[in-house]
């Protein structure tokens, strides 16, 4: 995985867009799409000019992780679960994750709100009906240390994803207050 670190950058030095688009000649639209992560390329002269204007080097600019993540969604007994595959450098590991979600709303509320909680789950308590829950003993133990070591940049965009993802699969709506949290195996 690779991010680029514009928006921190900027923000450690207190510079808007607009200014760095004023003083460099790189479209807003350019930088606004490298600071929120979602450009699919960038020219060489574009990351030249910004590693000047910033004065840093590109593995400043960029972080990168020698990881991928990829999940689907499986439900057993009305329990969501995410079937995890994490391919860490030459490795894969098989991770699942049950999720737990609490409506804190009050029926007058015109927003509700929720609890979500995504817990990875200990190799002991992999329901049965995942043929393959073997694997998972292993992922999941090797998991809670992965992740919770993960760059921030990597955390916060594999989490808002994964919950954008888990708002349509577990059709809450849009309006909704949100409070999000991965956790280690849940005691007892």
């Amino acid at each position: 995985m690779i991010k680029c670190n514009l928006a921190t950058l900027l923000a450690e030095r207190g510079l808007r867009i607009t200014k760095v688009s004023n003083d460099t000649g790189i479209s807003r639209t350019t930088l606004t799409a490298l600071s929120n992560n979602t450009s699919k390329g960038i020219q060489f002269d574009t990351i030249n000019k910004l590693c000047q204007y910033l004065k840093i080097n590109v593995n400043t600019l960029f972080i990168f992780h020698p990881s991928e993540i990829n999940y689907i969604f499986e439900s057993v007994d009305e329990i969501l679960y995410i079937d995890m595959t994490v391919k860490y450098r030459s490795l894969i590991y098989k991770i699942l994750l049950e999720t737990c979600i609490v409506d804190l709303s009050n029926k007058n509320d015109d927003n509700p709100i929720y609890d979500l909680t995504v817990f990875i789950m200990d190799g002991h308590d992999i329901p049965t009906s995942f043929n393959h829950y073997l694997e998972f003993d292993y992922g999941n133990e090797w998991f809670e240390t992965y992740y919770f070591e993960l760059p921030i940049i990597f955390r916060t965009d594999f989490e808002a994803t994964l919950l954008k993802d888990l708002q349509t699969q577990l059709n809450l709506p849009t309006n909704a207050k949100i409070n999000f949290n991965v956790e280690k195996a849940r005691l007892g």
